[in-house]
Formats: C-alpha cells, structure tokens, sequence
C-alpha cells in the first residue's frame, strides 16, 4: 500500500513547475547583502537609509508603502543611554528580533531570555514604562519605486497597539493570497 495522496487520478497537464512574479524575479536579482531601512526621525521626517548613510531626500510626513514581510513575533530593543539627537546614530546595547533572547551580535545582552529580564520589568524606564522597547520589524516596498528595493521598517511600540498589529496581520494574510 502506498502512502502517496493525490487529488487527481491523473497527474498529466498538471504544472509542478513554481513560477515567480516579475516583480519577485527583481527583488530576488536585486537582493544584496546591504542594510536598506526607512529610518523615521524626530522631527516628522522619514529617510532613506542604505549601509548607514542617507540615500535621496528626507520624505516629509508620510509616505504610501506595500507591506511585503514582517517578523512573526513583535521584537525588542534597548538603549543605556537617553536618546539624544545631536550624537550620531548607534547600535543598541541589547535587542532581539524574536523577542525572546537578545541575538548574538549584540554587544551588551542585559539577560539570557526577554521574560525575565530586569529590563522588561514596568517601572525599570522612563515614566514607569519598560527600559527595553517593542517595535515591529516590517519589510516595505516604496510607492512609486520600479527598482524593486525592499526596505527595512520599524514601527516603534508607541504604534504597536493591538489594533495595528493585528490591522498589519491582516494585511500581511491578505498579501500572502495576491
């Protein structure tokens, strides 16, 4: 007795072949190993980052993006020190992308798991909030933009409210079907 299944008594005509889009045939030759992010700012600003430097001009207010990817699990960050908008931009102290342990290039892990972390605890931050963060990493593509780049965004915990999450898993589930 075999174990195979098939739907079809016939397997003839039937393609097997996977075929990919124009579009993700472009993303797919176009992917590098550099770090491409939307890097939002204080001052209502939005930018176009690539290995750490600006590319083009700041986009003001707000800009239209498709949603192409996001982490399943909501990540954290962390930062000794108080931002500053004079110094220039570094790593966080701490992070993990799953958030369930910090990753292993971070420089200064605070715990060996986010559950139990001094850092995770309400009142070890500012206005009695948690030191370590959340933030949703989202994949983005530009409006407008035919190369194809895909973009790095991360929505700050101020914007992760249950309603939004669960507003950008719909969305991501609606993606997966087009």
């Amino acid at each position: 007795m075999s174990n195979e299944v098939s739907i079809f008594t016939s397997q003839t005509g039937v393609s097997t072949e996977r075929r990919q889009s124009a579009l993700a045939q472009k993303i797919a030759t176009s992917s590098t190993s550099s770090t491409r992010r939307i890097q939002a700012n204080i001052n209502g600003t939005f930018k176009k980052m690539v290995n750490g430097e600006q590319v083009g001009n700041a986009i003001r207010g707000e800009f239209n993006a498709i949603v192409v990817g996001m982490l399943t699990n909501v990540s954290r960050i962390f930062y000794k020190e108080k931002f500053d908008p004079n110094k220039e931009a570094t790593l966080p102290n701490c992070w993990s992308n799953n958030g369930d342990k910090p990753e292993a290039g971070a420089l200064d892990p605070q715990h060996s798991n986010c559950a139990d972390c001094p850092r995770n605890i309400k009142g070890s931050g500012e206005n009695g909030g948690k030191a370590c963060r959340y933030q949703r990493r989202v994949s983005l593509l530009l409006e407008g933009d035919e190369s194809g780049t895909v973009y790095q965004f991360n929505i700050p915990e101020s914007l992760c409210s249950v309603k939004v999450l669960a507003t950008f898993t719909r969305l991501k589930a609606t993606l997966s079907f087009l």
